[in-house]
């Protein structure tokens, strides 16, 4: 009998801040290194996420399940390089800045100017304060980050254990995932038939004792199906060559 998981799908609008509460969660979290903001920091963003599960006594309370498909590249920038671009950048900001603070320009220029800039948005590294204008640094340096998180430390399996690793985190063999044909998630997505219950609730009949799992396994088919007691009472095994509700419900009566 197919087994369905309770999936909760959770955005960072829980994780920064909203508890959960079970006995059985585990935290999957799926990244796509074709989707930038899919790539959570290993750092911040994944100790969020896993603290958000706080029943203490759930075995799996401190385990993840990280799922995720590194961006297939033929190069990236390493990091020293990258530092090395963004030092260059700033330096001209600094430049620019330095001129546009010292220049004389007119109402209208200043106004193109300042346009330009809000136009650029986070990609700038000039900000205005009043009448100056000024470097931010922050910028550069979440730019430093987010090339650290995307381009390095999710452009392999091997990256990513690594970047556990300093987390302090214990990390487990990985695995390969496939993709499945489509008739093969058709198949799993298809709901469960009276059938397939009735044949699990005989085969749970048949056996002399029950486990604690298949005891309620065994109450969850009688509670959605309650008149299947009263007929395995009057037909015994027999019961599981029938096929529909309404055949059993008129052999009963």
């Amino acid at each position: 009998m197919r087994v369905v998981a309770d999936l909760r799908f959770v955005t960072c609008k829980a994780f920064e801040g909203v508890d959960y509460y079970s006995e059985t969660a585990i935290c999957f979290i799926v990244s796509d290194g074709y989707n930038k903001h899919t790539l959570i920091s290993i750092d911040m963003d994944i100790p969020q996420i896993a603290g958000r599960i706080r029943t203490k006594s759930n075995p799996f309370r401190n385990k993840i399940v990280h799922i995720f498909n590194p961006k297939v590249m033929n190069y990236y920038l390493p990091f020293d390089e990258m530092k090395q671009k963004i030092a260059k950048e700033l330096a001209a900001a600094e430049e620019r800045v330095q001129v546009l603070n010292e220049s004389k320009l007119g109402e209208v220029a200043r106004k193109q100017q300042d346009d330009e800039l809000k136009k650029l948005g986070a990609n700038t590294y000039i900000i205005k304060k009043g009448d100056r204008y000024e470097v931010n640094d922050m910028v550069a340096q979440l730019k430093l980050y987010q090339h650290w998180t995307t381009r390095i430390v999710y452009r392999s399996a091997e990256a990513l254990q690594e970047a556990y690793k300093q987390l302090g985190m214990t990390i487990t063999k990985g695995y390969e995932w496939s993709i499945a044909d489509e008739k093969a998630v058709k198949d799993i997505l298809k709901p469960i038939q009276f059938r397939d219950y009735l044949k699990r609730f005989c085969d749970l009949k048949e056996k002399p004792s029950l486990t604690d799992n298949e005891q309620r396994e065994l109450r969850a088919i009688t509670d959605k199906y309650p008149f299947l007691e009263q007929g395995y009472k009057q037909l015994g095994q027999t019961l599981r060559r029938y096929r529909t509700i309404k055949e059993i419900k008129t052999l009963i009566e």
